[in-house]
C-alpha cells in the first residue's frame, strides 16, 4: 500500500504515473495556488469505497430500527417530530424496499456493490479493516433466507401499523 504526496514544482516525473495509481488535487490557498498531488494505490480506493458503503448500509439499518422505536416512544412521550410526514414517508419507504427485496429474493444493491469493491481491492469479503470486520458482523448473519423474509415482513407490518397508530401530520402546502 502506497500513500505519498508533495508539492508540484512545475514538472511531473513519469515514474509516478502508473496505471494503478490515481492523483487528486487536494487544496488551493488564497491567490497563490498550491497544488498537492497525492498518489494512492487503487486497491486502497476500492477498500475505502467498500467500507463507506458498509457504513451507509449500517446507518440505514439503524435508521429503520431506531426510527420505529422512536415513533412508538414519540406517541408515549408526545414528541411532535415523529409525526413529520417526510420522516415517516422515508421510513416506510426504506423498510418497504427491504421487504420487497426479501420477497423477490433480491440481494441489496449496497451489499452487492460492497462485495464488488472488496473483490476489486483484492480483499476477501468481510475481512480486513476494523470497520469492515465489526460492522460486517453486526449486519450479516448466516441464517436461512426464510428467517430474514419473516423478520423483514413482521418489521414492515410494524412500521405500517405505526403509520395508523401514530398518525403523521399532513403535508403542508404553501
Amino acid at each position: 500500500m502506497y500513500l505519498f504526496g508533495g508539492p508540484l514544482l512545475g514538472t511531473t516525473s513519469k515514474r509516478w504515473l502508473k496505471q494503478d495509481l490515481y492523483k487528486f488535487q487536494v487544496f488551493c490557498y488564497s491567490d497563490l495556488i498550491v497544488t498537492w498531488w497525492c498518489y494512492v494505490e487503487s486497491s486502497l480506493i476500492y477498500l475505502f469505497l467498500a467500507d463507506a458503503l458498509l457504513v451507509v448500509h449500517a446507518l440505514i439499518v439503524v435508521f429503520i430500527i431506531v426510527g420505529l422505536l422512536a415513533i412508538y416512544a414519540g406517541k408515549y412521550f408526545v414528541w411532535s417530530w415523529v409525526r413529520n410526514p417526510w420522516f415517516r414517508m422515508l421510513h416506510i419507504a426504506a423498510i418497504g424496499v427491504v421487504v420487497i427485496q426479501s420477497w423477490l429474493g433480491i440481494i441489496c444493491p449496497l451489499t452487492t456493490w460492497e462485495m464488488y469493491f472488496r473483490s476489486l481491492s483484492g480483499e476477501t469479503v468481510y475481512t480486513g479493516s476494523f470497520i469492515a470486520y465489526w460492522l460486517g458482523r453486526l449486519l450479516y448473519y448466516q441464517l436461512p433466507e426464510w428467517v430474514f423474509l419473516i423478520v423483514y415482513t413482521v418489521f414492515g407490518v410494524l412500521v405500517l401499523a405505526s403509520w395508523f397508530y401514530v398518525r403523521p401530520r399532513r403535508f403542508v402546502q404553501h
